[in-house]
């Protein structure tokens, strides 16, 4: 996933919407298919399994317009996604209660898991005791999963830092190759 852009100029907001044949293509699948030499035969799995919407902004987009995207999709297309990934949106430096909670009842409404992005900055950014950035910890009772990245000399380490109301945190063993933003177990 995509870091939220600090930059002065609107980042696109990219907006992905799974079906139910990738989640566990990804999940599960993806890994064997690339061992026993199906990559293409995968690949095509997840192409005819997702659907790419691309905003050139925030000033595009809105939640309710994405509502009248997934209700298009579902009404012409016969697309029902299970996920919906959002790069970009929410700002958490910005965005307010309301739009957090809007949010978690899109997901609600079209019985999807909703997963988005926040930026983490180095340094002078307030933490909690999970090392969640405060913008975003504030928001917890709206988040049912964070999971953190933490950048090693050459790879990315996955943490569960919050899965719904567990308290024993699973230890993922995951970690992202930057190179190829392929996922492997560690």
């Amino acid at each position: 996933m995509a870091q939220i852009s600090s930059s002065p100029t609107p980042a696109p907001v990219w907006l992905r919407v799974l079906g139910g044949a990738v989640i566990a293509l990804m999940f599960g699948a993806l890994g064997y298919a690339v061992a026993i030499g199906i990559v293409a035969e995968a690949r095509l799995a997840v192409e005819r399994h997702r659907h790419v919407l691309s905003y050139r902004g925030l000033s595009e987009f809105s939640l309710e317009r994405l509502r009248e995207s997934l209700r298009f999709l579902a009404e012409h297309a016969g697309f029902h996604p299970e996920a919906i990934v959002l790069d970009g949106y929410p700002d958490f430096a910005t965005v307010d209660e309301a739009e957090i909670a809007a949010l978690k009842q899109l997901a609600q409404d079209f019985e999807v898991e909703l997963w988005i992005t926040a930026l983490r900055h180095r340094e002078g950014q307030g933490r909690d005791s999970r090392d969640v950035p405060a913008e975003v910890a504030r928001y917890d009772d709206y988040l049912s999963v964070i999971v953190r990245l933490e950048p090693k000399a050459d790879h990315v380490m996955l943490r569960i830092v919050k899965d719904h109301e567990n308290t024993e945190l699973a230890d993922l063993h995951l970690e992202l190759d930057p190179q190829s933003l392929l996922l492997r177990w560690s």
